[in-house]
């Protein structure tokens, strides 16, 4: 049987062979559904096969980087598209934030690491660097179809975990962490119920773009963040239900919409605000600390590397000797587990009180 495969000046695929003709395979878009998968499952991946699985982050924002340079650069098929102004204020606030971070290296010097410093710097750019590539090379339609195929891997993923998380409840098949209120904290195939929430967090947002067509589908994910037992998660359900109920209107986030979803986190979150400012528990020493980190930087922060973030755990610097780290659990550098579990705190360290101005600018420009 002779096979034929041509690939038309869009690099699709086009297959003709003695018995069969398939026409137009959309090889790149299977690509981006892929990586949606595999960004999906990376904990569980990490957790249950390898733990190199853990750079596929890191790997496909590469990718996706080379990509879009390439076809910015007019090779290839012609893919890319102009920033939109949105996109541009995104790039200026995250290079303001580089700025910032570098700065505080040179400056306070904490880390002396440089190795550490590019690791982080890159770390903390790589999704807003994931982001603007592809949407550089989604500028000839595509998105519109690749949202579709991702959207129908996100529900499927959904409706296996439904089912698992059902069986799990009543019968037990390993697939939970602990028990809270009678509840078994599902954590699906990953290695831990926040891991797990996550990804189903993915995927609502996918649905939110059309709550009247996946009505169904928030629900499922709703229930489904519920029964992880995540005080976050359960949080971000209230918030949620906040978008779909009381703004579904609006197309862009709001003063009012904040302001709301604030109260509403704090409500159903408030039995985990004593843990996130205790000092004796290891992600509130991180959060209280790092005012005090900000408070003495300012105006800049601390830099790359030097605060809450997972270079840390191999280039531990001397500030969190000062910090008295070395005598609160998961915080020591032989033991430094809980030392990336906090997000704001290295933000406010790192970055500064202005760093973290720019940050939330970026985020609701």
């Amino acid at each position: 049987m002779s096979v034929i495969v041509n690939w038309d000046s869009a690099g699709i695929a086009t297959r003709t062979d003695v018995d069969v003709s398939v026409r137009y395979i959309p090889i790149a878009e299977l690509l981006y559904v892929s990586a949606f998968l595999l960004l999906l499952l990376e904990n569980a991946l990490q957790t249950k096969i390898a733990s190199q699985f853990a750079y596929l982050d890191e790997a496909i924002c590469l990718a996706f980087c080379a990509a879009a340079i390439v076809a910015s650069a007019g090779y290839g098929p012609k893919r890319s598209h102009e920033l939109t102004n949105h996109q541009c204020w995104m790039l200026f606030a995250a290079i303001m934030l580089s700025v910032l971070g570098l700065l505080g290296n040179v400056v306070e010097g904490i880390q002396p690491n440089k190795i550490a410093v590019a690791i982080d710097f890159f770390t903390c750019n790589k999704f807003i660097i994931a982001y603007l590539s592809i949407s550089l090379l989604l500028g000839d339609g595509r998105h519109d179809r690749i949202y579709r195929y991702c959207l129908a891997a996100g529900k499927v993923f959904l409706g296996i975990a439904a089912l698992a998380a059902l069986v799990n409840q009543f019968i037990g098949i390993g697939m939970n962490y602990e028990s809270r209120f009678g509840i078994k904290a599902f954590l699906f195939v990953f290695g831990h119920p926040s891991n797990y929430a996550a990804a189903v967090v993915g995927i609502l947002t996918l649905c939110l773009v059309d709550v009247e067509k996946n009505k169904g589908t928030i629900l499922i994910a709703i229930v489904l963040l519920v029964v992880s037992m995540r005080f976050k998660a359960i949080a971000f359900v209230g918030i949620v239900l906040l978008c779909v109920f009381l703004f579904k209107r609006a197309k862009r986030l709001s003063i009012g919409f904040l302001i709301t979803a604030g109260i509403a986190a704090l409500i159903l979150a408030s039995s985990q605000i004593e843990v996130y400012l205790s000092q004796e528990t290891a992600r509130g020493v991180l959060m209280t600390k790092s005012f005090e980190v900000a408070n003495d930087v300012f105006p800049l922060g601390s830099g790359f590397a030097t605060y809450g973030s997972e270079a840390t755990k191999n280039a531990y610097p001397q500030l969190y000797l000062s910090l008295g780290f070395q005598d609160v659990y998961g915080l020591t550098s032989d033991n430094p587990s809980y030392l990336s579990d906090m997000f704001y705190s290295t933000i406010i360290a790192q970055y500064g009180w202005v760093g973290l101005v720019v940050f939330v600018f970026m985020l609701v420009h």
